[in-house]
C-alpha cells in the first residue's frame, strides 16, 4: 500500500524562453511482502508477511532556457534536471530490525534497518590508530575492526542531466550529460580480483617484499595499547593483498559510485525544403549517432568495470557489483525521411 502526496509549481520568464518546473514529493510504501526468520522446529526457515514503513521524499527540478539566439540562425537551447531523493526505513515487521536485502562474496551487506537510509552498505572497517594510520597486525597484514560499521549507501544523493541543441540554419548538434552523485558501490570483481591476485595493481610485493604502510600496536602487560611505532615487518603480494579479503575488510570493496558520462552526441544536417520540390519528400534529416562516449568523472581504479550496475532489479541490488561489463559504446546514423 502506497500513500504519497506531491506538489509543485511551473514557472516560465522572459517570454518563454527560460522555463523552471519545480515538485516536491513524499510518500510511504507500508505493507510490503517481507520474508522473516522462524523456528526450525516448523520445519520452515523463513515465513512471509506484509509489514513495513518505507518513506521516501525528494525533489525533481527541470530546467529549460534558450540562453542566446540569432533570429534566423544561431540558436542555442538547453534543458537540465535535477532529481534528489531520501529514502529511509521507518519500520520493518515486528521484531525485526534489520533486513538483509543483497548478500556480497565478502562479509559486506546491503541492508534496510529501522531508523537508517534503506540501501545502507555495512561491514569491517579497516582499524586504525588515533591518527588514521591502518594497524597492520603481528603477521603484517592489515587488520580489521571487530564491529560492523555503515560504508556507504547504494543510493545516489542526486542525479541529473544536461542537454543542449545547437542549430545554425540546417545544422544541429545535440549532446547529452548525466551525473550520478552521491552513491557506493560494492565490488565483487575487485574482491575476486584482489583475493586472486589478477588486478594490475597486485603487482607489487610480489618480487620484492616489503612492509604494508601502516603502524602496529605496543601493548603492556595487561594487553592495552599503550603507543603505534610504524610498520617494519616484511610482507609477499600474498599477504599484502588477499588476505584483506580473506580478512573481511569490507571497507577495501566499496567504491565510490558517482559518474558523470557524455551520454550521446548527435550530428545532424536537414536539407533545405526548396531542395526536395521535385521530389516526393517533404522533409529530409540525415544524423550521425554516438551514445555511451566517454566517462568524464568515473572512481573504478581501473577495474574495467562499470560504476552503471544493477545485479537483478531487487533494490538493494542496484549497488552490488559482480563482474559487470562496461558501457558498450556505440556509433549509428540515422536517416528521417517526412512525406
Amino acid at each position: 500500500m502506497k500513500r504519497s502526496i506531491e506538489f509543485g509549481a511551473d514557472l516560465r520568464f522572459f517570454g518563454g524562453r527560460i522555463g523552471l518546473d519545480v515538485t516536491y514529493y513524499k510518500s510511504n510504501t507500508k505493507n510490503q511482502i517481507v520474508p522473516i526468520s522462524i523456528s526450525a522446529g516448523s520445519g520452515y526457515a523463513t515465513k512471509i508477511v506484509n509489514a513495513g514503513n518505507i518513506e521516501n521524499k525528494g525533489i525533481e527540478l527541470t530546467l529549460n532556457a534558450t540562453p542566446f539566439q540569432l533570429r534566423n540562425s544561431f540558436r542555442w537551447d538547453l534543458a537540465f534536471n535535477y532529481a534528489r531523493n531520501y529514502s529511509k526505513v521507518l519500520e520493518l515487521a515486528p521484531g525485526v530490525e534489520t533486513f538483509f536485502l543483497s548478500p556480497t562474496a565478502q562479509a559486506a551487506q546491503v541492508e534496510a534497518r529501522t531508523g537508517q537510509r534503506f540501501g545502507n552498505i555495512v561491514g569491517y572497517k579497516y582499524k586504525r590508530a588515533p591518527d588514521g594510520q591502518i594497524v597492520v597486525n603481528p603477521d603484517g597484514s592489515y587488520a580489521r575492526e571487530d564491529n560492523i560499521s555503515v560504508l556507504g549507501n547504494v543510493t545516489p544523493k542526486w542525479t541529473g542531466g544536461l542537454n543542449n541543441t545547437l542549430t545554425y540554419k540546417g545544422i544541429s548538434l545535440n549532446f547529452l550529460i548525466d551525473f550520478v552523485q552521491g552513491n557506493q558501490i560494492n565490488s565483487d570483481t575487485k574482491y575476486r580480483m584482489e583475493t586472486n591476485g589478477t588486478a594490475k595493481f597486485t603487482e607489487r610485493y610480489r618480487e620484492h617484499s616489503e612492509p604494508l604502510p601502516g603502524v602496529t600496536e605496543v601493548k603492556d602487560a595487561s594487553g592495552n595499547v599503550i603507543k603505534y611505532e610504524q610498520n617494519t615487518k616484511l610482507v609477499d603480494g600474498q599477504t599484502a593483498w588477499a588476505y584483506r579479503g580473506w580478512g573481511q575488510i569490507s571497507e577495501e570493496f566499496v567504491l565510490n559510485g558517482s559518474f558523470t558520462m557524455l551520454r550521446e552526441v548527435v550530428l545532424g544536417y536537414a536539407l533545405q525544403p526548396s531542395f526536395l520540390r521535385k521530389t516526393p519528400f517533404k522533409g529530409l534529416k540525415v544524423s550521425l549517432v554516438g551514445r555511451n562516449l566517454w566517462y568524464i568523472e568515473e572512481h573504478m581504479e581501473g577495474l574495467g568495470i562499470s560504476p552503471e550496475t544493477n545485479l537483478n532489479t531487487r533494490a538493494g541490488s542496484t549497488g552490488v557489483e559482480v563482474f559487470s561489463m562496461p558501457t558498450t559504446r556505440s556509433y549509428g546514423i540515422n536517416l528521417n525521411l517526412t512525406f
